[in-house]
């Protein structure tokens, strides 16, 4: 039988249903809430979505706090204001590539561990912009 070649796996395994409920009975989804989800959702790795939202997740916190100090430098008198962006930017850099790579990765245990990486990142990161600019101020 044919392979889907979004989720490849054998479309005997699912049972036709209208409904979008999952089909609890056969310990998975109907190929109508498959093809409802847009191809998105793997049956091999549950934790997928986890990771992929942890993940922009992640993004946010690492571009936000950056950007926003930024911002607040940019209005500044001094030069000294840029000293915590200039010391958090790269680190949240780095930070935002791990994540990237994380959400990219097939194996579930390489994203985890690029996903805790990126994690550790975030926090060094935000933790040296807001220290800074606490000892600057």
């Amino acid at each position: 039988m044919a392979r889907l070649p979004w989720y490849g796996v054998d479309p005997a395994s699912y049972r036709k249903s209208d409904s979008d409920e999952p089909n609890i009975a056969r310990g998975g989804y109907t190929l109508a809430t498959a093809i409802a989800a847009g191809g998105t959702v793997s049956l091999d790795d549950p934790t997928e979505q986890m990771r992929w939202y942890a993940g922009l997740a992640l993004i946010f916190f690492a571009a936000v706090p950056v950007g926003g100090m930024a911002l607040v430098a940019s209005d500044g008198d001094d030069g000294g204001a840029w000293a915590p962006v200039i010391a958090a930017a790269p680190i949240n850099l780095v930070c935002i590539v791990f994540a990237v790579l994380s959400m990219a990765a097939r194996d579930p245990r390489a994203s985890s561990r690029r996903l805790a990486i990126a994690g550790g990142l975030v926090l060094l990161g935000d933790a040296v912009l807001y220290g800074i600019h606490s000892l600057i101020t």
